[in-house]
């Protein structure tokens, strides 16, 4: 049986940390830039894109037809013609697809930087970079990534909307006011009562509300203004006479009636 043949060991590619930055060359070419792709349109029979970029110095209009995968709104590092490249390229004005090209976006191979991090087949993106000179390699690494949005999970603030800071504030003031004796209890219930949950409530009113049907088997007594008036009487009476029948405190009740002696 022949033995297995070993696998030659892969070149590992460079990463950021064992980078030697002072072998990366810095782009101080006036006509390297970091421009922002305005508009992209497909050169039509073609896979070409027709891009407008605006870039420093430059009120002119400045296109650049390019077959990389690029976005309105992207900030990219373009070369602009006339101008030499760091690995030897010569940029110039060409016709491409039926159009002039002034310019080219820029990789990592065409700036001598590592591929590490930037893709060797793609021009190099900054989306948080500004329109101007190009940033040292160190910088770009800080500017290759694409903003967060802030937002959703920030802190809400205390008694804001969808909090309940407001409820407790104003428990915390009801404790201090208890114990200066100064709580107004019925304010206190009338506000447990209004945050009763809907499901309590709805079933409170079933239990208690009367329906037709019980209404009809039972009627209730109409209610006369004479026994109106004399509601309060009859609290009074049940009040001083405890368990005595009602015959009896009326008769304790009443005036003596006058004797007339002949």
């Amino acid at each position: 049986m022949a033995p297995k043949k070993k696998n030659p060991k892969k070149k590992e590619a460079s990463t950021p940390d064992d980078v030697d930055l002072s072998e990366i060359p810095e782009i101080n070419v006036c006509n390297i830039v970091i421009g922002e792709v305005q508009t992209v349109k497909k050169v039509p029979n073609g896979t070409l894109l027709h891009c407008y970029v605006e870039v420093p110095d430059r009120d002119d209009e400045v296109f650049i037809v390019t077959n990389a995968k690029v976005e309105e709104g992207q900030k990219v590092i373009t070369a602009l013609a006339p101008v030499p490249l760091p690995n030897g390229l010569e940029v110039e004005v060409r016709n491409i697809g039926g159009y002039d090209s002034e310019g080219m976006f820029c990789g990592p191979q065409e700036l001598l930087w590592p591929t590490a991090v930037f893709r060797a087949d793609q021009p190099i993106t900054l989306p948080q970079a500004e329109v101007g000179p190009v940033p040292s390699y160190e910088q770009c690494l800080q500017l290759r990534n694409v903003k967060k949005a802030g937002g959703a999970g920030g802190k809400k603030k205390k008694g804001g909307a969808g909090g309940a800071g407001g409820d407790d504030e104003d428990e915390d003031f009801d404790a201090m006011l208890k114990e200066f004796g100064v709580v107004d209890e019925k304010a206190n219930k009338k506000k447990k009562e209004a945050v009763k949950p809907p499901q309590a409530a709805a079933a409170a009113a079933t239990v208690t509300s009367p329906t037709a049907a019980d209404a009809k088997k039972d009627p209730l007594p109409a209610t006369t203004s004479a026994d109106a008036e004399g509601g309060d009487d009859d609290d009074n009476l049940a009040g001083l006479t405890g368990n005595v029948p009602r015959f009896l405190a009326i008769l304790i009740l009443l005036p003596p009636f006058p004797v007339v002696v002949d």
